[in-house]
């Protein structure tokens, strides 16, 4: 089994799926402004975080199956799975949804 998480990369993992903004987790996972962008970059990169968000992530899509429609016209469902592939296409993100 991998290495354990950090309470900082648990922090910083908890805050990326509110956000999906790196920097910003990291601040909220206690880094300073200053490291915050290479800080985030790193910590998505390292595989047990990357598994922890995952994790995460599914955890979600199994919660949205519960979830009715949105406003917009999709499935709560359809919404985080298109999360979940922002998260495993390295962190690129996609076009944004935009509302109907």
């Amino acid at each position: 089994m991998g290495k354990a998480l950090t309470i900082r990369q648990k922090k910083f993992a908890a805050a990326y799926m509110v956000s999906t903004n790196a920097t910003r987790a990291a601040i909220e996972a206690g880094y300073s402004e200053k490291s915050a962008p290479a800080q985030g970059h790193q910590l998505l990169n390292k595989p047990q975080v990357k598994a922890e968000l995952a994790l995460k992530a599914g955890e979600l899509l199994k919660t949205a199956k519960h979830i009715g429609r949105t406003s917009s016209g999709r499935t709560g469902q359809d919404c985080l799975r298109r999360f979940t592939q922002t998260l495993q296409s390295r962190w690129k993100p996609q076009k944004p949804i935009r509302p109907r």
